[in-house]
C-alpha cells in the first residue's frame, strides 16, 4: 500500500517518474488508515452522516528546488514545473 505500481513508473538511469493519480492514491488511503479513528470520531461527535470527503490538492514550490540546478551535468536531465510540492487539505 505504499508503493504505486510498476506500470505507474519510468524509470531511467537518471530520471523517475511517477503517475500524479497513483501518488494521490496511495497517500489518500494511508491518510484515510491512520486517520480512521479521527474521522470517526468527528463523524460521531457531529451526528454527520459521511457519505464522502472532499480532498484539495493544492500544488506549489518554494523556489528552493532549482539551486542546484547549475551542478548538473547530464544531457537528460530535465527540470519542469511538475517539479513541485502538494498541500492536501480535508473537508466533509
Amino acid at each position: 500500500m505504499c508503493c504505486p505500481t510498476e506500470d505507474n513508473c519510468i524509470f531511467s538511469e537518471s530520471l523517475a517518474e511517477v503517475k500524479l493519480q497513483a501518488i494521490v492514491d496511495i497517500t489518500i488511503k494511508r491518510l484515510c488508515v491512520v486517520q480512521e479513528q479521527v474521522v470517526k470520531n468527528t463523524v460521531n461527535e457531529g451526528n454527520v452522516i459521511l457519505k464522502s470527503l472532499t480532498v484539495i490538492f493544492k500544488w506549489g514550490a518554494d523556489g528552493s528546488g532549482e539551486q542546484s540546478r547549475y551542478k548538473q551535468i547530464s544531457n537528460e536531465f530535465r527540470f519542469e514545473e511538475a517539479n513541485g510540492t502538494v498541500t492536501i487539505i480535508w473537508s466533509h
